[in-house]
């Protein structure tokens, strides 16, 4: 009885990491910080993803770490793909909303709020290389408050 009690639980165990790791499997995450003093809109953060592993669908993600300084309620940011083997752009506009109505600033996090927007789903094929370069396109140039910028690549198996 004790074997059979053993079996059962080694494979729950089994099952369970084996759809942890179907579920979701992260090919590219980093972030980039910005400056102290300020993101300028010159200033673009680029990303570089070496080479897709397994051909699939993606889901792209922007994670986002604000500070109480940022001034406004949202951010509006442009991501741009450039993709290659074969040859593919693609141009998202996003808009991050960092404060909600009643004025409280969105997200996990104590002094640094951390917030994640999906920006789209695609496939790639194995062996792509791409760039991904982020920039905002607010009115004011220099932007207090937005501390780091990063982008997570995660392939989205059917459940």
């Amino acid at each position: 009885m004790k074997t059979i009690c053993r079996i059962v639980a080694i494979l729950m165990v089994v099952c369970l990491f084996s759809s942890c790791w179907w579920e979701n499997h992260i090919i590219y995450k980093g972030y980039q910080a910005t400056p102290v003093e300020g993101w300028e809109a010159q200033n673009v953060l680029n990303f570089t993803i070496d080479s897709v592993r397994w051909a699939g669908r993606y889901s792209v993600v922007l994670g986002l770490r604000t500070t109480n300084a940022y001034p406004f309620q949202s951010l509006w940011l442009t991501v741009r793909q450039q993709w290659h083997n074969p040859d593919t752009t693609f141009v998202d506009t996003l808009k991050c909303t960092i404060v909600d109505e009643m004025g409280n600033q969105r997200g996990r996090g104590i002094s640094v709020k951390q917030n994640k927007y999906k920006v789209c789903e695609l496939p790639l094929m194995q062996g792509q290389e791409g760039t991904l370069t982020v920039t905002h396109i607010m009115r004011r140039s220099i932007l207090e408050g937005v501390s780091d910028v990063g982008i997570s690549i995660e392939q989205k198996f059917p459940k």
